[in-house]
């Protein structure tokens, strides 16, 4: 699963580059959206990938898992919808931030597809 570690780490890289563009030019409304998509996202693949850790065991930990579902959706994802809300920010850059590590996760897939290295 050191891909996903990779995917996060590049995903945070590429969104500091982008940070001090969309502070310059664009409105909270556009770049607090876009970094709410992107903390999102990158708390879902984290949430992901110990979900999966755990269910990948040879004797998966039940309280654990139920743990870990119990807040990857009802609390996160009521949280994100209550700050969503309070915050007033543009939907589309939520999607332009949520999308950013999976636009990251695809590349990197094709570059590591093309080089003969897919790990």
């Amino acid at each position: 699963m050191d891909w996903i570690d990779r995917t996060i780490q590049t995903s945070g890289w590429v969104s500091l580059i982008l940070a001090p563009f969309l502070l310059l030019h664009l409105s909270f409304v556009y770049w607090g959206g876009f970094f709410l998509g992107i903390f999102c996202q990158l708390v879902t693949l984290i949430l992901l990938k110990q979900i999966a850790l755990i269910v990948f065991e040879r004797q998966p930990n039940r309280r654990k898992l139920t743990c870990y579902l119990l807040f990857k959706y009802p609390i996160f994802y009521g949280l994100f919808f209550v700050i969503f809300r309070r915050l007033s920010v543009s939907v589309g850059a939520v999607g332009v931030g949520y999308a950013l590590p999976l636009v990251v996760l695809i590349m990197k897939g094709r570059v590591g597809a093309k080089n003969g290295s897919l790990s």
